[in-house]
C-alpha cells in the first residue's frame, strides 16, 4: 500500500493513489500525531493525551472507541492492531 502523509496546509493522507482529507476530529488528530511520531504509542498515552480529565477507565473506551472509527476509513490499514499500543 503506498501512503503519505501531508499535514501543512489541507491534512490528509495518500492511500494508494487517492488523497483522504482529514476531519477536524479526534480521531484525525490521532491519526496525525501517530503519523507524527513514527512509531508505536502506548494506548495508555493516547488516553492522557487526547482525555486528560477523565478517568482512566472513560479514557481508555473513548481511546477504543476513536480507534474503531479510524480502522472502518481508507486510513486504517495504515494503523497497526496491538493491545498495548498503536
Amino acid at each position: 500500500m503506498d501512503a503519505g502523509v501531508r499535514l501543512l496546509g489541507p491534512p490528509a493522507v495518500r492511500v494508494d493513489d487517492a488523497w483522504v482529507p482529514l476531519r477536524p476530529t479526534k480521531a484525525h488528530a490521532l491519526f496525525a500525531y501517530l503519523a507524527y511520531r513514527g512509531a508505536p504509542v502506548r494506548r495508555a498515552e493516547l488516553a492522557a493525551l487526547l482525555w486528560p480529565d477523565a478517568d482512566a477507565e472513560h479514557a481508555f473506551a473513548d481511546v477504543r472507541q476513536v480507534l474503531r472509527s479510524l480502522w472502518r476509513e481508507p486510513i486504517g490499514g495504515l494503523l497497526g492492531r496491538d493491545r498495548g499500543a498503536v
